[in-house]
Parts: structure tokens; sequence; C-alpha cells
């Protein structure tokens, strides 16, 4: 339980997009919007854990689906910067009136949902696991516990620090944020092609 819920906390305190727009969720729903939206997030990670621990060696040795993975979070994350900008054609997703018209829960399973970066990331912890022996199939429900309790007091934590002592957010704030994440999970996508391309064969 401890590994999972470490492993789970250390990974949600980095800005990363769930967080962001939890953030923003808390700026608009206070304590009601944010625990929705972490309680949607979480519901989502529970299967994510459990599909990865049993099929996790397989989607690593798929390089076809991890490429497109890649991809897929850097059209994603883009396009949630520029639903950001206040210019009166938002995407649908835009996010200063986001928990104004579905509840924060479904948002949370929404957009988790499009968290295609979770599967390797579990995958690759999961693998590291058994191979070390940390975890076992019968005690798999405990590392999950820990894990969706990690995730949700890292999103808490990381929102509370940000909204009253780092900055108050705003359109532009968002923007920048969201499209430092793309430039970077870009970045991320390039460096994994020149660096499978130029490994030996």
């Amino acid at each position: 339980m401890k590994i999972g819920f470490w492993i789970s906390f250390i990974g949600s305190i980095p800005m990363g997009y769930l967080n962001l727009i939890a953030l923003k969720i808390f700026a608009n729903d206070s304590w009601s919007g944010l625990l929705g939206f972490v309680l949607g997030v979480i519901l989502v990670e529970f299967w994510v854990i459990y599909f990865t621990f049993w099929g996790a060696e397989k989607l690593l040795k798929n390089t076809k689906v991890l490429f497109w993975i890649d991809v897929f979070a850097v059209v994603f994350l883009a396009g949630l910067a520029f639903s950001c900008l206040p210019n009166g054609q938002n995407l649908p997703t835009s996010l200063p009136t986001i928990s104004a018209t579905v509840p924060p829960i479904l948002w949370g399973i929404w957009f988790n949902g499009l968290n295609v970066m979770q599967l390797s990331f579990w995958a690759g912890w999961n693998v590291f696991l058994l191979e070390k022996k940390k975890i076992k199939a019968e005690a798999l429900y405990f590392y999950i516990i820990g894990a969706l309790l990690g995730t949700a007091i890292g999103m808490v934590g990381f929102v509370l620090l940000a909204h009253y002592f780092l900055f108050t957010p705003s359109d532009y704030v968002f923007f920048a944020l969201f499209l430092l994440l793309a430039v970077l999970a870009l970045i991320n996508l390039v460096w994994k092609r020149w660096a499978s391309n130029s490994a030996p064969r």
C-alpha cells in the first residue's frame, strides 16, 4: 500500500494538466468542485492501474502504441492550451466555464480518461515492481488503494499550494502553462524517436 501511495503521490505533485484543471475548478467552485473532480480522476485511475498491472509487459513492448500515445499527448495538451484563450471562440471544454456546465466528477472522469500518458507510466512501474518482487497479485487492491490516496492527496496539496501561495489563476496563465506542457511532451516525443533510431540494431 505504501509503495503505491508514494509512487502516485510523487507523480501527482508536479505541474501536470490534471492539476491545472483542478486548480481552475477550485478557483471557480472551491472545495465541492475540487473534490468532485479528484474523485472522477481516481475512479479512472483505479481501472488504469488494474489493467496495466496485468498487461504491462505487452504494452511496453508495443512501440507503435507508445508512439501514438505520445503524439496524442502533444495534440491534446496544445488543444487545452488554446481552449483557455478568452477570445469568444473557445473549444467546448473551455476551462473558464468547465465546472459550470457539467458536474466536476464527470470532468474528472473525462479528462483522466483522455490521459493516455498514464498508461506507460503505470505499466513501467508495474513491470519494475513485479520484477523486484515488491508487489504481488494477491496484494493488488491494497497497492491500488495506496495509489489512489497518493493521487488524491497530491492533487489537493498542489491546488492549495498554488492557489494560496504561488499565483492567482488567469486564462493567460493557464494558456502558457498548458502550452509549456505541450512543448515538453513534443520534446519527449522527438527525443524518444531519436533515441530509438540511434540505438544499435
